[in-house]
């Protein structure tokens, strides 16, 4: 008993701070997004499951028009499944810490002794399956941090209001740099959202660098 009281306990203690999907990026959000968060992980994991499998989101495989989409598709690097390869652990905190220090990493930016601060206030997919979270367009609206790691000082900070914009290729054999996502997602799934986020709000903490931004492919 007392060793179940004091796990609670820890429990307690650990969601009473800033939820951190990495030891470099601290993420907050809003109250209302904190509400939806847990059904808008489930959403996002049950059609990353499903696209995964298939290459596609149809529910009937057989009748679907991109049923040969796995084979079309078998040497596209997708951005949701190499940002975030353990399915059960996709959500919005952990895509969004992969996606910053992705981006860091393929711009070349040193971030030692930093730490990236996000808060987001609000995300909008236009056709999401979550009736609360879809609506007349896709976009993310928030605030990025570049913090002292020692001090806890915050050097320098920008809010953003990032409405999405993506580049379609039909690029079969695109190796990068930008993160590729499957044509419909910009409409239904928050991956596109938050990568033009993360690059606009990375693009005003490091001014003059260029960062991954979100491209579909048509099937």
């Amino acid at each position: 008993m007392l060793r179940l009281l004091t796990i609670a306990a820890l429990a307690l203690v650990a969601a009473s701070f800033p939820a951190r999907a990495d030891s470099d990026v601290e993420i907050t959000m809003s109250s209302r997004l904190q509400t939806l968060e847990a059904r808008i992980d489930n959403i996002e994991q049950l059609r990353e499951k499903r696209f995964r499998k298939n290459r596609h989101y149809d529910r009937n495989v057989t009748l679907s028009n991109r049923r040969f989409a796995s084979a079309r598709y078998q040497d596209v690097a997708w951005a949701n499944e190499s940002l975030v390869p353990e399915l059960g652990a996709y959500g919005v905190k952990t895509l969004l810490s992969a996606l910053v220090n992705e981006s860091l990493r393929r711009a070349g930016v040193d971030r030692s002794g930093t730490t990236i601060r996000i808060h987001l206030d609000t995300l909008r997919v236009s056709n999401h399956a979550l009736a609360m979270l879809s609506g007349s367009g896709s976009y993310v609206r928030g605030s990025i941090s570049l913090v002292d790691a020692a001090s806890g000082e915050v050097i320098r900070t920008a809010d953003i209001r990032a409405n999405l914009v993506v580049d379609p290729t039909a690029d079969l054999g695109y190796k990068g740099p930008d993160f590729m996502f499957e044509d419909t997602d910009p409409a239904n799934r928050m991956g596109p959202a938050l990568a033009y986020f993360v690059m606009e709000g990375l693009g005003k903490l490091y001014e003059g660098t260029q960062f991954p931004r979100p491209v579909t492919l048509v099937f």
